[in-house]
């Protein structure tokens, strides 16, 4: 008769006191930790979309508009100067229909945009901006959710957003189709390598030459050859400093800048951006971004009179008469307005409108 086996754990050892030990103290944490109420999470959810929904750029913009526009409306609905006039009493009674939400909201909002855009003659980019700005504001300040504007028959309140009132509605499709029919726009017409050779060779004529200073010459070609390569809007490109720009010799001995971009509309962590690798493109002298850099910034250097610093900004801030503008970024609308003086005087777009 062989022998009774022991049961498995019969002679098994206590548990080790500091193992157990570390799971009390591990339960004790967890245990004091309180736990999130509904409040507390909805709460971290919604500062975590009013931090990261929309760009910083984006909200500062929208900001802007409003701000503006509820300005002009008081401005407006308190000029007195014509107090007799029919229509006194409908512009006091809308001083306030953008803190109020009411019937009136839609009409000054109509209101706010057709000054601007038809009394003012702004484009349709204004409206938009206005719409896109003041539909953001009632949804978050004043929680006008959906898409319709409609009065609640039991309650008498009104509900939905105010910027889809269809007398609004219509006029803001209105000045989208007067802009579409009548307007050009960059997006419609593109630049294209065939384009920038035109524009490259008005630089290099004569005619340029006795209209254009110099360092402009350099400076747009350097500005233009580097949204092309790196297919970025011009606002995307204002900021771009020396310390965003690296030139090295690859392996094979071929020179190429590194260029990091962190101002991308897309890119809501300014820490961050995306490297992008140019190399000298002598084929095509229109577009050969290397090249154009190149010559510009030996030039800022010897504009500035000393070496480039990493907070040197690669296309500082630039005067009629050429003189630039060190530690100061140039501007969307200062390099656009160089860039449709251009454009125009090159004749690059006959033709294409």
């Amino acid at each position: 008769m062989s022998p009774t086996r022991p049961r498995r754990g019969a002679h098994r050892s206590p548990r080790s006191p500091r193992r157990a030990s570390s799971r009390a103290s591990s339960n004790s944490s967890r245990n004091s930790t309180p736990e999130p109420t509904a409040r507390d999470l909805l709460s971290q959810s919604k500062q975590t979309t009013d931090d990261w929904y929309k760009s910083a750029r984006t909200k500062k913009g929208y900001a802007s508009y409003v701000k503006s526009g509820k300005e002009l409306l008081a401005e407006w609905s308190a000029d007195d100067n014509d107090p007799n006039a029919s229509d006194a009493s409908d512009r006091i009674g809308l001083a306030g229909a953008f803190d109020s939400i009411s019937e009136k909201t839609p009409t000054a909002l109509r209101l706010l945009v057709a000054y601007k855009c038809d009394h003012l003659g702004r484009g349709f980019s204004t409206a938009e901006g206005l719409r896109s700005a003041f539909k953001d504001y009632f949804e978050r300040v004043h929680n006008c959710q959906g898409d319709m504007w409609r009065q609640n028959s039991y309650t008498g309140e009104w509900e939905g957003n105010p910027v889809f009132e269809p007398a609004f509605k219509a006029y803001y499709e209105s000045l989208k189709n007067h802009d579409n029919r009548t307007g050009v726009t960059m997006q419609a017409l593109p630049m294209l390598p065939a384009d920038l050779r035109i524009i490259m060779d008005y630089l290099d004529s004569k005619e340029a030459a006795a209209h254009l200073h110099a360092t402009k010459h350099l400076y747009f070609k350097a500005f233009a050859t580097t949204a092309f390569f790196l297919w970025t809007r011009n606002d995307e490109l204002i900021n771009l400093q020396m310390k965003h720009v690296q030139h090295s010799v690859s392996e094979t001995g071929e020179p190429f800048f590194k260029i990091r971009l962190v101002f991308r509309k897309t890119n809501k962590d300014k820490t961050k951006g995306k490297d992008y690798f140019v190399p000298p493109d002598l084929a095509n002298p229109e577009i050969d971004c290397y090249s154009h850099l190149s010559r510009w910034l030996n030039s800022l250097q010897v504009l500035a009179g000393r070496p480039l610093t990493d907070n040197d900004y690669v296309f500082p801030a630039i005067a009629s008469t050429g003189q630039l503008k060190f530690g100061k970024a140039t501007s969307r609308s200062g390099f656009e307005s160089l860039l449709d003086m251009i454009v125009e005087r090159s004749g690059v777009l006959r033709g294409r409108n």
